[in-house]
């Protein structure tokens, strides 16, 4: 392990958990349509992902390291690799257990650096954590593919850190847009207290403006909100009664939430979330 133990556990964190790369294992025709290739050489992608179960951010975290290794399975055994210069190279994906740690998300990136273990960064998931990879990717000129970040500071001035999710002064445009058009005329807010969170349901009272909705109010809760930290938001709501309630927050404040809505008998006619998975 490169970086040791921090929790104490029989398993060590910080190492590579997984390493995905060229299938040798695999009978090619048992495969329709994939290829017998001759790579050259190879191109690395690393990062670190929140993987293990305990992680704040492990549902998202797990299910985007499946789909980087669909991406590559598929590039690898259909394309024969990236083509550079009439050559193939096959990606390799190695990835490191975060632990949704900020610190540790920090010292996992400038490990990859420092030891040069990877040709391209990755950002997990979250805004919040992959502002560390950015900033250690800005300093050191390496390229970083962040598909789990939407805060504009991430981005912002970093000409080599590149995303595909909207901005997050864009998320709820679509949404918000759509439901005023079938009649909704009052809105709410809920977020968590964290950058990504906050960032899209800031941008929630001035695209209600646009499109003639009334904002009932705008509610803070702790990051990662229990069942308990939601039900008196849920109460309130309850009281205001809007026709839609945007909920900015991870897929655990929306399970919870959906809880605290049951746990009084409510909820609003429409209900938007910027994560919810499982």
């Amino acid at each position: 392990s490169f970086l040791g133990n921090s929790r104490g556990q029989d398993t060590a964190k910080g190492v590579v958990t997984i390493q995905r790369g060229i299938d040798t294992d695999i009978l090619l025709d048992n495969i329709t349509g994939a290829k017998t290739c001759d790579f050259v050489g190879t191109i690395t992608l690393g990062g670190p992902f929140s993987l293990e179960k305990e992680d704040k951010f492990s549902t998202i975290g797990s299910k985007q390291l499946v789909s980087f290794q669909l991406m590559a399975d598929f590039i690898n055994r259909f394309r024969c690799g990236v083509n550079l210069n009439g050559q193939q190279y096959a990606i390799v994906l190695k990835t490191f257990d975060d632990q949704s740690s900020g610190e540790w998300t920090a010292a996992i990136a400038r490990q990859i650096v420092s030891n040069n273990m990877a040709d391209i960064l990755l950002g997990g998931y979250s805004s919040g954590l992959t502002e560390h990879v950015a900033k250690v990717a800005n300093e050191t000129d390496r390229l970083l593919m962040a598909p789990g970040a939407a805060s504009t500071s991430v981005f912002s001035d970093r000409n080599n850190v590149f995303g595909s999710f909207p901005p997050t002064s864009k998320y709820l445009a679509q949404a918000v847009k759509g439901l005023a058009s079938v009649g909704a005329k009052t809105i709410a807010t809920i977020y968590e207290d964290a950058s990504f969170t906050r960032g899209v349901c800031a941008a929630a009272p001035d695209l209600a403006d646009t499109h003639k909705l009334e904002v009932t109010s705008t509610q803070q809760v702790v990051a990662s909100p229990s069942v308990e930290d939601l039900e008196d938001v849920a109460k309130k709501l309850e009281a205001e009664n809007p026709d839609v309630v945007i909920t900015c927050v991870y897929d655990g404040g929306c399970t919870n939430w959906m809880k605290a809505m049951r746990k009084i008998n409510w909820s609003p006619k429409a209900q938007v979330f910027t994560v919810c998975v499982g």
